[in-house]
């Protein structure tokens, strides 16, 4: 996967160039899926937003890299873009538990993302998949789990879980679940393995699948 941090003028704009141009570049770059996400809480600057497309490999992701400045259709969809904005940020990051992709164009879903360093990775990864697990036992099956290796920037070697929750709504019924008593089985094992680096909180739109 990979997450492009862009600080726009005119956050509205961006996003809706994002789904008029998402499609297209996504084509172009052989992308699986991709979307536009609205930070909440957490952000590092006001107008940050995070562009983020999917691919069946590395490989297939690392040979896009360049399509900003190569690629007829990535560089013609760009020219479309009516706000200014910087690209802040460009990094890669790795599926360590594949799920099966379930995306629609127009699907909206808020996530709560935590970046952590942990020394066992594989262990970290299990009791996320064990949480998750838990989590549907108790009411949250619209609730995906997803932990990623971040390959690129600072935070390079470390894990981020990505919580997904249909609404914002859903996503705030599963935090404030954290307190019960099947949660905190889980938190207490969480709490020997990783230590926090950075969370934060987005709604995101899909626009491409």
């Amino acid at each position: 996967m990979s997450v492009f941090t862009v600080n726009a003028q005119n956050p509205a704009a961006y996003v809706d160039w994002a789904g008029k141009s998402g499609p297209a570049i996504g084509e172009a770059i052989s992308s699986t899926t991709a979307g536009v996400c609205i930070p909440t809480a957490g952000f590092e600057q006001p107008g940050d937003l995070f562009l983020y497309y999917l691919f069946p490999s590395a490989e297939v992701g690392f040979a896009s890299a360049t399509a900003p400045m190569t690629n007829a259709t990535v560089i013609s969809e760009i020219g479309k873009l009516q706000t200014e904005r910087t690209v802040r940020l460009v990094d890669s990051y790795t599926i360590m538990n594949p799920t099966e992709p379930n995306f629609e164009i127009g699907q909206s879903f808020a996530n709560w993302n935590i970046i952590v360093d942990t020394d066992s990775p594989a262990e970290y990864v299990s009791e996320l998949n064990a949480f998750k697990a838990a989590a549907v036992e108790n009411g949250f099956e619209d609730v995906a789990m997803v932990a990623y290796g971040i390959d690129t920037g600072e935070h390079a070697g470390k894990v981020m879980a990505s919580i997904q929750a249909p609404t914002p709504e859903r996503l705030g019924a599963f935090i404030d679940a954290r307190s019960s008593k099947w949660a905190q089985k889980h938190l207490k094992k969480f709490a020997k393995i990783r230590e926090y680096e950075h969370a934060y909180t987005m709604v995101c739109n899909v626009i491409q699948a």
